[in-house]
């Protein structure tokens, strides 16, 4: 290794350079060309888009392997320090109506260290029963949960590599009953951005806005695509012409709105 430095802090990550030492002492990087090994991928892992990186996740000591032709290698064990020492949940109990979810972060507090850190993407999440919430997380939100199409209370667990955990409390009220999708426009010029919104209504009579949690889909996405990002909820994008239909669905309890038709004309 190009470093004989051993001793990292934990939630960062650093990049390792290899050589390679030949007889006639030409010496190689052999970074992008070695097999890189961490042994304990509770405290590091390998980033897959950049050899020799590792991203320290949490406290504790690893071996760091890298292994070039022939069956050279290089091994060094790495001490990673400043993990947490606790975790919770921002909000740690949550009211939401069925069909649809919200965003849960997770923040953890370093010893001897002001402020907390970000941890939503650093932990495992467990809900105690998906009849209820599901876990529906997205590189936006990786704390997303959706309500699973039961009434009740479930509990969302969080627990870190080293084992740390929260808890947080989801109750789930009002029962979805049906699901209407309304475009705003049926017909559409090729390249446009067209809008919809998705209405559920529930048992009590009560009717809501649930363009973000449905999953919407179109019968020919040559023609007509919807996408699922953040930044896209409730956009439909023209393809090339043709008529299509576009149907919302509840993951959780299987609902499905009525098809409504969209016809992509050619752009004047």
């Amino acid at each position: 290794f190009a470093t004989d430095r051993s001793r990292f802090p934990a939630y960062r990550s650093y990049r390792f350079r290899a050589f390679a030492e030949y007889g006639n002492d030409q010496v190689i990087e052999v970074t992008r060309d070695a097999v890189w090994v961490v042994t304990n991928p509770a405290v590091a892992t390998l980033d897959p888009d950049e050899p020799g990186r590792v991203n320290f996740l949490d406290s504790g000591t690893t071996m760091l392997l890298a292994a070039y032709e022939n069956g050279f290698f290089a091994i060094r064990e790495l001490e990673i320090y400043g993990g947490v020492d606790k975790i919770e949940f921002t909000p740690r109990k949550v009211t939401i109506r069925g069909g649809s979810g919200r965003r849960l972060r997770v923040t953890g507090s370093i010893p001897g260290q002001r402020g907390d850190i970000a941890m939503t993407r650093r932990v495992t999440l467990e809900s105690s029963d998906e009849t209820i919430v599901r876990l529906a997380p997205t590189e936006t939100e990786p704390g997303r949960i959706l309500t699973g199409g039961t009434p009740g209370t479930a509990t969302i667990t969080a627990t870190t590599s080293s084992g740390i955990q929260a808890t947080a409390t989801v109750r789930v009220r009002d029962v979805l009953e049906s699901l209407e999708i309304r475009p705003r426009q049926t017909e559409l010029a090729n390249n446009a951005v067209g809008r919809f919104q998705v209405i559920g209504t529930y048992q009590n009579g009560k009717r809501r806005y649930l363009t973000r949690y449905a999953e919407v889909s179109t019968s020919n996405p040559s023609i007509l695509q919807i996408e699922s990002s953040r930044r896209s909820y409730g956009k439909m994008y023209a393809q090339s012409t043709g008529e299509v239909q576009i149907q919302a669905l509840d993951p959780g309890t299987g609902l499905s709105s009525p098809p409504v038709t969209i016809r992509v004309n050619r752009a004047p």
